[in-house]
């Protein structure tokens, strides 16, 4: 079960999204991690189920964290981030932080040509006060 407030955030970003739509191009980013050999960690967020659940394999090789951003047209060229995690475990958004953020964010930006809505999660290197110091 959801809590009430989660659906009702949902709910406002739907109506606002449906509202900007047809008005601005929309592009996503988000941040991953992956090992070096591909594999796995134990957990997942897919269905406890094994026989609908992928693989899962031993976390071996170095992990790296990659940030990307993209809409309809696909990924945007030239905005990828990847580069080597410091451990092999833990959650990955330690590895992230405001100025590597602020960084891509600049080469996004340079990329946008267009009025765009960038939708990205409340991360805490998202939202850091440092963007008025670079205006």
């Amino acid at each position: 079960m959801e809590k009430p407030s989660i659906a009702a955030k949902r709910a406002t970003f739907l109506r606002e999204y449906m509202d900007l739509r047809n008005k601005y191009k929309f592009v996503w980013l988000d941040e991953t991690w992956i090992f070096q050999k591909g594999s796995m960690k134990s957990k997942s967020w897919q269905d406890i189920d094994i026989r609908s659940s992928p693989a899962r394999g031993v976390s071996t090789g170095k992990r790296y964290i990659v940030l990307h951003a993209g809409g309809e047209d696909g990924w945007i060229d030239g905005c990828s981030l990847t580069f080597a995690a410091d451990s092999k475990t833990g959650d990955y958004h330690g590895q992230m932080n405001g100025e590597k953020f602020m960084k891509w964010w600049f080469q996004l930006l340079d990329k946008l040509h267009e009025p765009t809505v960038i939708v990205m999660d409340t991360a805490p290197y998202h939202s850091i006060q440092a963007f008025t110091h670079f205006f």
